[in-house]
């Protein structure tokens, strides 16, 4: 499968850095529409998001997919988003909704992919 592709990055801190307060937790990744962000430490020692945009357009738990491939880079293993999971089979991105069948989304060691728990 394609890897997601990682475009030029820029880091803006929310505040001043005299006095700043973190604008995320570290480590975490999220998206803003077309634009992929990850939380890292900016400068001023604060938590802040450092932002991709996405030249696909289409970004997924913080990462840019592949338009270029019919599952927009995400494989069989499948990714967790939004408590649902996205995987793909056979070229076609497949989404399983995880609290319709009062479950969540996560890792199933035994099977080794996302699937509703």
């Amino acid at each position: 499968p394609s890897t997601p592709t990682s475009p030029t990055t820029s880091t803006t801190p929310s505040t001043p850095t005299s006095s700043c307060t973190d604008s995320c937790t570290l480590g975490t990744r999220g998206c803003d529409g077309d634009t992929a962000w990850r939380c890292v430490e900016g400068a001023s020692g604060c938590a802040v998001k450092a932002s991709t945009a996405c030249p696909s357009g289409t970004c997924l738990t913080g990462t840019c997919l592949d338009s270029s491939t019919s599952c927009y880079g995400i494989d069989d293993v499948g990714v967790c988003y939004n408590d649902a999971v996205y995987y793909c089979s056979e070229q076609q991105l497949y989404r399983l909704d995880c609290p319709q069948s009062g479950r969540h989304c996560g890792f199933s060691t035994s099977h080794s992919y996302y699937d509703c728990l």
